[in-house]
Parts: C-alpha cells; structure tokens; sequence
C-alpha cells in the first residue's frame, strides 16, 4: 500500500513541478511563489512515506516494529486533527 502511496506523491509532485515550470515560462511570479509552498509541502509527504516505506522495510514481519509505526501514525492523525479543529475554531470567532 506505501508503495502505492509514494507514486501517488511522486505522481502530484510531478504535477506541481509541471505547474512551476509553466510559471516560469509566463514569467508569472505571483503564481511561483504561490506555488513554492506546495513544493516544500511535497518534498515533506515523500520524505514522510520514503521514511515509512523504509521502516517497514527494516522491521519485516515483526509485530514490535509493525505496532510501533501504527503507534506513531496514529498519534499523528491526532495532532492533526486537534490542529485541524483549533484551526477551524479559530477562524468561527
């Protein structure tokens, strides 16, 4: 399943490098500078599923290892999702 995840971002970084790259060529830099927070954005989710892919790697079969990085993309689901309704709570007041 990871490996499908990281052609999918390999996939959209592609796309955003497309959309740099037109930007440039209309000499838009409005548009490229817009566009250079999708770009950091991508290098972080490959970097995030490259570090996933290579941990289940590392850790096989083992169940140690498997409940660990569920442990730790579960705690992460959840601090997103209190940035998420702190965010959203913010912007209601």
């Amino acid at each position: 399943m990871f490996e499908r995840t990281l052609e999918h971002e390999r996939a959209v970084t592609a796309a955003i490098n497309d959309l740099v790259d037109h930007a440039l060529s209309e000499k838009d830099p409005a548009t490229n500078i817009f566009l250079h927070w999708f770009v950091t954005e991508q290098i972080e989710e490959e970097a995030t599923v490259n570090d996933i892919l290579g941990r289940l790697r590392l850790f096989g079969d083992k169940g140690e290892g498997l409940l660990m990085i569920d442990n730790e993309l579960g705690a992460a689901a959840k601090v997103m999702a209190q940035a998420l309704a702190q965010a959203s709570a913010a912007t209601a007041a």
